[in-house]
């Protein structure tokens, strides 16, 4: 889907796709679905994950947005199935970062990113 395009979806999640990634396995490199921002018509923005989810124990998969540096990141929140919609907080720029992760995290109460990521891309717009 390409940038400015229309994203109609039987969620009920209407507005305009303004960046996108290909996500891909970290172990294999291997296709893991798609990453989208969609824009709504009321200026909020929203992350849409298609991908396959990893199935963990003891533990849980949470997506975040990541700088190019690696170094400062945000938590949208659990991944908990094949399909997300996780809310951009309001004034947050995505351009600044662009890597969407999502990660293993254990059932430690430690709200950090563990290190351990399954599945990345990089959003383009």
């Amino acid at each position: 889907v390409g940038a400015g395009a229309i994203l109609s979806s039987g969620s009920g999640l209407d507005g305009a796709v303004v960046a996108s990634a290909p996500l891909a396995s970290l172990a294999d490199e291997s296709p893991a679905g798609t990453a989208r921002v969609v824009q709504r018509d009321d200026g909020s923005e929203v992350l849409v994950i298609d991908t396959t989810s990893v199935p963990v124990e003891d533990a849980y998969l949470e997506v975040w947005l990541i700088d190019t540096s690696v170094e400062g990141m945000i938590s949208l929140g659990p991944l908990t199935g094949d399909h997300a919609e996780l809310v951009i907080p309001a004034g947050f720029d995505v351009g600044a970062f662009p890597i969407v992760d999502i990660s293993v995290e254990p059932l430690d109460g430690v709200p950090t990113h563990s290190g351990d990521s399954v599945t990345r891309g990089v959003l383009q717009q």
